[in-house]
């Protein structure tokens, strides 16, 4: 079979159709994140807000307000949920302090199609690591 194919597709030999997996893959991964995110990270909040803060800890605030109660919680209460406030903490202030910020942030610019705004670069280098310590 000869000719051109669209942009974003090839050839599978073994039927000899379009297969247009290259721009598949992104959509797909994303809807796939987004769903582990919202949906089961939704499923893990409301049942864990009940057991900690009661029903009327959480009565009317279904949604991401119930999660910034709720999460907290669920992080200090579990075996090792200290272990994840630390590992934060030690990441972020690498990251911002140790490896420093025009290093870092080259490197998380390196292949991306946007650039991090001069904001961020402030809330990564002061306002995280003095979250996470407090």
């Amino acid at each position: 079979m000869t000719g051109s194919y669209p942009v974003g597709c090839r050839q599978r030999r073994w039927i000899g159709e379009f297969s247009p997996l290259p721009s598949i893959r992104g959509p797909a991964a994303s809807s796939a994140n987004e769903f582990c995110e919202v949906a089961l990270g939704g499923l893990i909040t409301i049942p864990k807000g009940v057991a900690f803060l009661r029903v009327t800890g959480i009565a009317g605030q279904a949604g991401v307000g119930s999660e910034f109660k709720v999460l907290p919680l669920v992080f200090s209460n579990m075996p090792a949920g200290l272990f994840f406030f630390m590992l934060a903490t030690f990441q972020i202030i690498v990251f911002s302090w140790g490896w420093g910020m025009k290093k870092g942030m080259r490197e998380l610019e390196r292949g991306a199609f946007i650039k991090v705004s001069g904001i961020l670069r402030s809330i990564i280098k002061w306002v995280c690591p003095v979250f996470l310590l407090n």
